[in-house]
């Protein structure tokens, strides 16, 4: 049952509900935690998910009031009128905690969009190919 439920549930929001359902906390990262070396050349080591978010075209970051657990900070934002969910994760430890979690409603790592240690969950899985085109531009 929990399968069918989870195919009328979009990704990103079965991944807010499975975060929420986890009941953990992750300590929180300070303001421009430490992001990859990719990410760091176009910020100078300072980038926000806030940051990623703007430079992918993803406009009106807002941050959530709520904690999610193992996310040191997580909001939404939109990418052509899609609402994304934008996670920021203080080591690679806790965003394999989450995926841990969110793998058990049956949402996997490619309905995702990871950039370091930051990750964003479009609401409509149809706007998934254009935002990973936009991220295209951390390989390297």
């Amino acid at each position: 049952m929990l399968r069918a439920m989870t195919r009328r549930i979009p990704a990103a929001a079965a991944i807010a509900a499975a975060l929420a359902l986890a009941g953990c906390s992750a300590a929180p990262v300070p303001p421009g935690g430490t992001p990859d070396a990719g990410i760091q050349k176009y910020f100078n080591g300072t980038a926000t998910v806030a940051d990623i978010a703007d430079t992918l075209g993803c406009t009106g970051y807002s941050p959530s009031a709520e904690t999610a657990p193992f996310a040191a900070e997580w909001g939404e934002c939109q990418f052509d009128g899609t609402p994304v969910q934008a996670y920021a994760f203080a080591t690679a430890d806790d965003y394999a905690s989450m995926l841990d979690v969110v793998r058990g409603l049956g949402i996997t790592e490619s309905q995702l969009v990871v950039i370091g240690l930051f990750a964003f969950a479009p609401r409509d899985q149809n706007q998934l190919s254009a935002l990973q085109a936009a991220a295209a531009q951390f390989q390297g």
